[in-house]
Parts: structure tokens; C-alpha cells; sequence
């Protein structure tokens, strides 16, 4: 059982000169919990907003990064650890922790700690991790066990840490209530984490997609990764009637819509 564990935090938030890291003494295991050793915390990159600081070898998802802005609403403990995708192995069990976790599986963290399935509820919000309870950017950290899944064999633990929150998202998205097939067409929109998981499951699933951005270098690559139509919407501000165009005039079967409520465009 270590003793102490390294870690990142706000010492306050507003600036990311304040991410900071120590070492400080690991609390004391409940017999309800399991000890993870944490070997891969996964983060999207803003590279235009951090290719001049000082934390430019770190990048952060876009949640840790207005969180540590102190821009994303929300009360959060005094020196806060960011993040909250993780893999890792299971090192120590408590002795009421159940018997389904055994030493060294490989797991990751749910993005909110109680969320297990369904709808999401002001309670479940407050235990997602990096934000109102402490985060996964540190070498070990408690989970009670409901708060784990295993990772599939052939996934590595950088692999894996990408799923908890922007995979899961896009999968919830297009495999819930009425799931994609094939034969669909999928909008999607960005390139960003959310967006790329989304794109490799419609195409896993047999269906087609168009992808919007901004950026032609991104859009180039979406085209690597198999989107059929890709659409640059700042260079083509009604990219909404392109969409009815290229879908003669249908329109689409599912939207990934990552933007905001500004986004009115009809698809």
C-alpha cells in the first residue's frame, strides 16, 4: 500500500501558471474501495490556446481547460486535481469492496463517479471527476467499485484512457434510443474529441458521413478516416443546404451536434 502520491492542482483557478504539482500522503483506504495505480490520463489538445505556455508539454480536454480558467460554472474543492479520463490497475481492495475486481485487472473510471446508467441527476453531476469532486491526474486515487469498468485486452492503457468521456459521449449519441445502422447518414460536427470518436462509429456501424469544421487540413484528415463529405463552414456559411444537396434533399439521420444552442442551422 503506497503512502503518498504525486500529483497535479489548481492552486487556484483563473490562470494555468497556477497547475502545480507535489506529493502528499494518500488517504487512508475505506474498506468499501479500491486503489488504482493510474498509468495514462488522456487529454485533448488546444494547442493555439497552450503552444505559448509554459504547460505547452500538458494538454488539457476543453472542460479541464475553462475549469482551470476558472470559466466553467460550478463549486469546486480547494486545490483541485484535473481530469477525469483514466486507465490503470487495481492494487489494493478493500475488504467490503465485493469480489468482482481482482489485484492487477485493468480498469477505467467512469467520467461521473455514480453515474451507472440512465438519466443524469444534480447528484450524479456532483461526482464527476475533475470538477466537483478531484480528478485522475495523479499516480493513484480510491474508487468505490461501481465506478470501474475493465479494459478490453487489446486496448493499452493510452488507448483506453481515451474512452470515459468523449467516446462514450458519441457512442451514447449514436447508439441510444434510436440506434445508427447501416445504410444512415451522419452529420458531424467538429473534429474534436467527441466528433472523431462519432465518425468511427457510424463508419463501424456501415453508415455514411458528412463532417463540418473550419479547417481544411482537419477536413483532409476526416477524409483519411473516412468520411464520404466533408463541408468547411466557415467558407461556406449556408453549409446547411449543402448537407439537403448531398442527401438529395433528405436530410440526414443523425447529427452529432457538439456546438452550442447558437448552432440553429436546420440539417
Amino acid at each position: 500500500m503506497p503512502e503518498t502520491t504525486k500529483h497535479y492542482f489548481w492552486s487556484k483557478l483563473g490562470s494555468l501558471e497556477h497547475l502545480l504539482s507535489k506529493e502528499s500522503p494518500l488517504p487512508q483506504l475505506k474498506s468499501h474501495e479500491v486503489l488504482v495505480k493510474i498509468h495514462a490520463v488522456s487529454l485533448q489538445v488546444e494547442t493555439e490556446l497552450l503552444q505559448n505556455n509554459f504547460l505547452s508539454l500538458t494538454y488539457f480536454k476543453y472542460r479541464d481547460l475553462v475549469i482551470g480558467l476558472n470559466k466553467y460554472p460550478g463549486n469546486f474543492p480547494e486545490e483541485l486535481v484535473p481530469c477525469s479520463d483514466m486507465a490503470g490497475e487495481i492494487i489494493v481492495i478493500g475488504d467490503d469492496a465485493g469480489s468482482q475486481w481482482k489485484i492487477g485487472e485493468r480498469v477505467c473510471a467512469n467520467f461521473a463517479a455514480d453515474h451507472i446508467a440512465g438519466e443524469t441527476s444534480p447528484e450524479i453531476q456532483k461526482t464527476a471527476h475533475g470538477g466537483p469532486i478531484h480528478g485522475v491526474l495523479t499516480q493513484y486515487k480510491a474508487f468505490r467499485p461501481h465506478s470501474l469498468v475493465r479494459i478490453p485486452d487489446h486496448l493499452s492503457f493510452e488507448e483506453a484512457s481515451t474512452l470515459p468521456c468523449a467516446a462514450l459521449t458519441a457512442y451514447n449519441a449514436l447508439m441510444g434510443p434510436v440506434p445508427i445502422k447501416g445504410g444512415d447518414v451522419v452529420l458531424i460536427e467538429g473534429t474534436g474529441g467527441v466528433s472523431i470518436h462519432g465518425l468511427q462509429f457510424a463508419l463501424a456501424s456501415g453508415a455514411s458521413a458528412i463532417v463540418t469544421s473550419s479547417s481544411d487540413d482537419k477536413l483532409k484528415i476526416v477524409t483519411k478516416l473516412g468520411a464520404q463529405h466533408v463541408i468547411n463552414y466557415k467558407s461556406a456559411p449556408e453549409w446547411h443546404e449543402m448537407v439537403l444537396e448531398l442527401t438529395g434533399g433528405r436530410g440526414v439521420d443523425h447529427v452529432v451536434e457538439v456546438f452550442s444552442a447558437d448552432n440553429t442551422a436546420d440539417a
